[in-house]
């Protein structure tokens, strides 16, 4: 949502900004919105494109607001960078290195089959995107155009990056508010094309149709796809992990979030899934399930390096288990709790502390 906001309010102020022909705040707000998240910098790198090639066809030079916009927007972004590097050795969070899959195939099918639902979930907007690229280009402008470019440089990063495995497409609520201003504006479109007499009335009935389309989706996300909810007996797993744990002891989890928000500082957490582990998110990704295989994740585990850890806990997601005890689980988890290293040194403790898939070193 903070993402949102950035967005929405530096796409206003670039526009305004570029019908009055003064004003310099959307670089702040660019510089703000590529802090929050790495991909941020590209709405800043189209707002200079669209500038820079609006000048060229003019024929003019940049002016001062333009030269100070920049400077407010890259000054911060650069500085940011430096402190990155010399700090943490890498350009970008860990996170971006664990969740990228490189340009491997994988990526682009799971990144197109999430641009397909969320276009479904969120009422079958494309149609109208359609329609708000054709006013572009009769009608171009500045606030259109920078939306639509908006729009379409965040799909591809989603195609590229893969999308998300979390269900209600939260990547598109990110640039939602450029997506409703272009549906609103293909609604409009659509509507002054027909007889003066029937515009009110078409208007109404496609707006009164994505609203039904927005409903539509809420509930079938919601419903149809049951959300999960928190374990309602969690904590009494966090109480039993808490009294068994002393001061730099190593628990490994699937679910960093809520477990390592839950412990003491001084106990190390092991991220199997590398959000938080540099070495196993700058792993070569790997898709042994094949190009359309799924419960590969993000393609990043490695069995031998969280062994070579010793965790007092293992905390794992479990399906299901076998008739020779083999456990069915994502991809990474079951060549971790199947190898015989592991079933040697560790015991499970069922569902009866809260959690289905928790493991405790053998003493």
């Amino acid at each position: 949502m903070l993402f949102a906001c950035l967005f929405a309010g530096s796409a206003l102020a670039f526009v305004c900004e570029e019908e009055t022909g003064r004003g310099w705040l959307s670089g702040l707000l660019f510089a703000l919105l590529a802090l929050s998240r790495p991909e941020g910098v590209m709405f800043g790198l189209l707002a200079s494109a669209v500038r820079g090639v609006r000048l060229w066809r003019e024929g003019k030079r940049a002016q001062r607001h333009d030269w100070l916009r920049l400077a407010l927007w890259l000054t911060p972004v650069v500085v940011h960078l430096v402190w990155r590097l010399s700090y943490y050795g890498y350009p970008l969070p860990n996170t971006v290195y664990a969740k990228s899959m490189g340009l491997h195939p994988r990526a682009l099918i799971e990144g197109a089959y999430y641009l397909y639902t969320s276009a479904l979930a969120f009422g079958g907007i494309l149609p109208l995107l359609v329609a708000g690229f054709v006013i572009a280009l009769v009608q171009p402008s500045p606030r259109f155009v920078y939306l639509l470019l908006s729009v379409l440089g965040y799909a591809a990063f989603i195609l590229i990056g893969g999308g998300d495995w979390m269900p209600a497409q939260r990547f598109l609520v990110h640039v939602l508010p450029a997506v409703v201003v272009l549906t609103y504006r293909g609604l409009v479109w659509i509507a002054q094309q027909a007889d003066i007499r029937w515009q009110r009335v078409l208007l109404g009935s496609l707006t009164g149709t994505q609203v039904a389309f927005l409903l539509l989706g809420a509930v079938e996300t919601r419903a149809l796809q049951r959300l999960p909810q928190p374990s309602p007996n969690a904590e009494t797993g966090m109480s039993y992990i808490r009294e068994r744990l002393k001061s730099g002891d190593v628990i490994a989890v699937t679910d960093a979030g809520g477990i390592s928000y839950a412990l003491p500082l001084d106990i190390r957490v092991l991220d199997m899934f590398g959000l938080t582990d540099a070495h196993i998110a700058h792993l070569k990704p790997q898709f042994p399930s094949g190009l359309f295989g799924r419960g590969d994740g993000f393609g990043k585990w490695d069995v031998d390096y969280v062994l070579a850890r010793s965790p007092h806990f293992v905390q794992a997601h479990v399906l299901g288990v076998d008739e020779q005890g083999n456990y069915s689980s994502n991809t990474s988890n079951r060549l971790l709790l199947n190898d015989p290293r592991f079933k040697a040194r560790y015991r499970h403790l069922g569902d009866s502390h809260g959690f289905v898939g928790l493991f405790e070193r053998i003493p």
